[in-house]
C-alpha cells in the first residue's frame, strides 16, 4: 500500500513513490485515455512527445507532493535508494552523448513543469490538456504561459528535404525546439541558442549518405516573423 496502516504492510518509500507514479497514470487513464492516447496517437513526433511528457509530467508532479509529505527518515530512505538507482543509471548510460540523454529526457522534465504550471494556475486546465485541448509539440510544454496557455501555438507547415539524386536516403524526420537548441549551443553561448530555440515553428531534417559520408540537410521554420 502506498499509505500503510501498519508498519509490517508497508512498502520501501522508494517503491511507494514508484507506485503513486503508476497509480496517477493508471487513474488519468481511466478519467481521459490520456494512456491509451499516447499509445494510439499516429501524428508527429512532437505530438507524441508532448502527450507523453504531459502523461508522465502530472505523475511526477503529484509525486513530488507526494515526497514533500514523507516523514524526515522515510524521505532520507527515498533519497539513498534514489541516488543508488540514478547512479547505475548513470554508469549504464555514461558512454552515450550528453545530448542523446538530454532529448531522451526532455519530454518528462518539461511536462512536469508544464503539469506544475497549470496545477499552480487551475487545475481544470490540467484536465483540459489531459483530454480536449492536448499539447502538440514540446515548445507548449517549454513555454506554457507564451505557446499554450495565452494562445494555443500551431506548427508551421515544413517538409523535409530530398536528398541529392545520387545520394543514399537514410530517413527523413521531424525534430523539435530541444533538438534545435542543442544544435544551436554547439556554436553560440547557451542564452542565445535558447533564445533561438524558443522560436521553433518547425523542423525537418533528412539524412542521407553520400560520397561514404552521412549528411544532414535539416530546414527550420519559426513560430512568427518576430
Amino acid at each position: 500500500m502506498v499509505n500503510a496502516p501498519t508498519e509490517a504492510s508497508a512498502l520501501h518509500p522508494y517503491v511507494a513513490a514508484e507506485m503513486v507514479i503508476v497509480l496517477v497514470q493508471a487513474l488519468d487513464n481511466q478519467h481521459f485515455g490520456s494512456v491509451d492516447a499516447l499509445i494510439e496517437n499516429s501524428g508527429t513526433s512532437q505530438s507524441r512527445s508532448a502527450l507523453f511528457g504531459l502523461t508522465i509530467g502530472h505523475a511526477l508532479a503529484v509525486q513530488e507532493q507526494y515526497l514533500d509529505n514523507l516523514s524526515s527518515s522515510d524521505r532520507d530512505r527515498y533519497d539513498t535508494r534514489y541516488e543508488e538507482i540514478y547512479d547505475a543509471y548513470d554508469d549504464a548510460t555514461s558512454d552515450l552523448p550528453p545530448s542523446y540523454r538530454a532529448v531522451e529526457i526532455a519530454a518528462q522534465a518539461l511536462g512536469t513543469a508544464f503539469a506544475r504550471t497549470l496545477l499552480e494556475d487551475d487545475e481544470s486546465l490540467l484536465y483540459d490538456a489531459m483530454s480536449t485541448q492536448q499539447p502538440t509539440a514540446l515548445d507548449q510544454l517549454m513555454l506554457p504561459t507564451g505557446k499554450y496557455l495565452r494562445s494555443r501555438d500551431v506548427t508551421e507547415p515544413i517538409e523535409a528535404a530530398a536528398p541529392p539524386a545520387d545520394a543514399e536516403w537514410l530517413v527523413s524526420y521531424q525534430f523539435g525546439p530541444v533538438y534545435l537548441y542543442l544544435l544551436l549551443s554547439l556554436g553560440l553561448p547557451a542564452p542565445e541558442a535558447l533564445t533561438a530555440a524558443d522560436g521553433w515553428g518547425n523542423g525537418a531534417a533528412t539524412d542521407y549518405r553520400l560520397d561514404g559520408l552521412v549528411c544532414v540537410d535539416a530546414h527550420v521554420v519559426a513560430d512568427s516573423r518576430d
